[in-house]
């Protein structure tokens, strides 16, 4: 099972355009050369976020969550160097989340191979948080969600994830083309940035 840092978080206006180089430029190359992440990704939403900032997921895969724990996000930030400490700083409404890949299918019904980046265009992010016992959430996740998804031409994927730092406690992530119907309980919807 594969892993997966998710960070949400908006921009100040001011220092978007330098945090957004730094960002592509430095930072992701310098996760990527960290033992087991394996792939990134960035995305900007649709809409913006509060205030009318921006809002973005950036994404950092990994050959299991383990590798996001060893150091963890914690740990790693009281040595930032500077840099990276004043482009944090241009960060607003931050949120953070280990995750562990349960399942994948395409639109054909195949299990999408554990390794694979996400890269689409287009990425939708949904939250649940249910009782440990719901059986109800996880089976219309692949009974009845997965099934919608596949009517739309610019589906690719669906993956599901289980959290390990709290609530929500399950996230799905929809891969798809420009254009794919937008869940109405989605999180975060938006277009790649990186890697181009």
């Amino acid at each position: 099972m594969t892993g997966l840092w998710l960070i949400f978080y908006d921009l100040l206006p001011e220092g978007e355009a330098e945090y957004l180089t730094w960002f592509h430029d430095v930072h992701i190359p310098e996760k990527l050369a960290r033992p087991g992440y394996t792939w990134a990704a960035h995305y900007v939403a649709e809409g913006g976020g509060d205030q009318g900032r921006n809002r973005y997921a950036a994404l950092f895969g990994g050959d299991d969550s383990s590798v996001f724990y060893n150091p963890s996000p914690e740990q790693i930030k009281p040595n930032q160097p500077p840099e990276t400490k004043a482009m944090m700083a241009v960060r607003a409404n931050p949120e953070m989340y280990v995750l562990t890949r349960e399942w994948s299918r395409d639109q054909t019904g195949l299990k999408a191979p554990e390794a694979t980046a996400i890269t689409a265009k287009r990425l939708e992010v949904t939250s649940f948080d249910v009782e440990p016992s719901n059986q109800a959430l996880p089976s219309s996740i692949i009974q009845e969600l997965w099934p919608s998804l596949r009517e739309h031409a610019g589906f690719l994927a669906l993956h599901k994830y289980l959290s390990s730092t709290g609530s929500p406690s399950h996230l799905t992530l929809v891969e798809g083309e420009a254009g794919i119907a937008k869940q109405s309980e989605a999180k975060f919807v938006g277009e790649r940035l990186w890697p181009v």
